[in-house]
């Protein structure tokens, strides 16, 4: 883990870095609460509000970001069946190659006896790699339908890419401020050197606790130095204040800011899948 505190743009910046969850957990569960700022008595990451945050308690999110989320994990893989028919099919390139097993015969190599007998599809590798961005921040009238669908739209858009042959980095993050001072932290779900784990990432992408529980958490106990973090738990900026921050070109990177800015109302989600996807280009991309 790793956390540093520097001057960026007008802001006092407090960064993290969790190379993953368990370096999280560990981190939000042993630090003290900051009680210059937030008062332990009124913590939001430990209120009971279930149709807010989806668990009773801090303590369940903990658990659960630990050991494993289920619920709805089958419409996920629904929903990536329909991203492989919508966008995977269309773009995978294919070779047909000469193989002991396949979808055709190859009668002269039958008929000669050559084992090898069988036209098979292999796909080509792409070299290319894509970047991208997920600020899991959102504001509190964001429902919990619409944060499972953007996460679930995301992972089945990394699955579909990576089986199509691009090394896909995954960076997940949160960036949010509150008057000069600024909160980033970045938690690493994969890179473009290992496969997407979707049970891994499935509670921190999906699950409105991963937010509004324990990262109320690490805001608790980040030394701040103005009371209004207490109120708003930090202001989240729109799409053009992250394109800002971070220098994001986006001609050769995909962002993914709050729901509502990505246009995933939480209704229907295969609408929501449409939405996104009409609204992302990979061709268009200046990939590396």
């Amino acid at each position: 883990m790793k956390k540093q505190i520097y001057e960026k743009k007008g802001y006092t910046v407090y960064e993290y870095y969790f190379e993953n969850l368990h370096r999280f957990l560990e981190y939000i569960t042993t630090e003290e609460t900051n009680t210059r700022v937030f008062n332990p008595r009124r913590l939001s990451s430990m209120k009971d509000s279930y149709s807010f945050n989806r668990t009773n308690s801090l303590d369940e999110a903990i658990r659960l970001c630990a050991t494993g989320w289920d619920e709805k994990f089958s419409l996920l893989l629904k929903l990536k069946d329909e991203v492989d028919e919508k966008f995977l099919h269309e773009n995978q390139l294919q070779r047909r190659v000469k193989d002991c097993v396949g979808f055709a015969p190859s009668v002269p190599d039958y008929l000669h006896g050559n084992p090898v007998n069988m036209w098979n599809r292999i796909y080509e590798p792409n070299c290319e790699i894509i970047n991208i961005y997920v600020n899991i921040a959102y504001s509190h009238s964001t429902n919990t339908s619409a944060v499972y669908n953007r996460g679930a739209i995301i992972l089945s858009l990394v699955d579909a890419l990576e089986r199509m042959g691009y090394g896909v980095n995954l960076t997940v993050f949160e960036y949010c401020y509150e008057r000069s001072e600024a909160f980033l932290a970045y938690f690493n779900i994969k890179d473009e050197t290992e496969n997407l784990n979707m049970k891994k990432a499935y509670f921190p992408l999906c699950h409105p606790s991963f937010l509004r529980r324990l990262g109320f958490r690490l805001k608790e106990v980040t030394p701040f130095r103005y009371s209004d973090w207490e109120d708003s738990y930090g202001m989240v900026p729109d799409r053009h204040e992250v394109v800002r921050f971070f220098d994001f070109d986006l001609t050769r990177n995909i962002l993914f800011s709050t729901p509502k800015q990505m246009g995933i109302e939480g209704d229907d989600i295969y609408e929501d899948l449409s939405t996104v996807l009409s609204s992302i280009k990979i061709g268009d991309l200046k990939l590396v």
